[in-house]
């Protein structure tokens, strides 16, 4: 009976707290976000000279080519980092009351600001890729 006495006296002074273990992958998204958004944009940056090459000698067909099949590998890949960051913004801004996830956009305001703003921009990007590849295409059709 002492023993029992005891047992219950620590567990009223000392409750047990258990410490969430952080997952180190979270916020994969986000860091998928950024990086694929540099490359595409390394990407439209070293593709300059492909394109001065295409508007000088308008007949050589493996450059456009070339351009097209890599506009559209980038406009994929943006296409799948914006979606991929929608979901956690929505996340953040909506919460998710099957799993107990609270919108956290009250206490962060200007986070997610610009973390939206960043995903509509991507979404735009990947718009302007698409027309660009369309474009390209027609011009290809046309030259050939």
């Amino acid at each position: 009976m002492d023993i029992e006495k005891e047992g219950s006296r620590r567990e009223e002074e000392e409750p047990i707290v258990h410490k969430p273990k952080l997952d180190k992958g979270k916020g994969k998204a986000h860091v998928s976000f950024v990086v694929v958004n540099s490359i595409v944009g390394g990407y439209l940056t070293l593709s300059l000279p492909f394109s001065i090459v295409c508007i000088l000698r308008p007949l050589a067909v493996p450059p456009r080519l070339f351009l097209i099949l890599c506009d559209t590998a980038m406009m994929g890949l943006t296409m799948m980092a914006a979606s991929a960051s929608a979901t956690i913004v929505y996340l953040a801004h909506n919460g998710n009351s099957s799993s107990n996830w609270l919108p956290v956009c009250q206490q962060f305001g200007d986070f997610c600001q610009g973390t939206s703003g960043a995903v509509v921009a991507s979404f735009i990007a990947a718009a302007l890729l698409m027309i660009l590849v369309i474009l390209s295409a027609f011009a290809l059709k046309r030259s050939t």
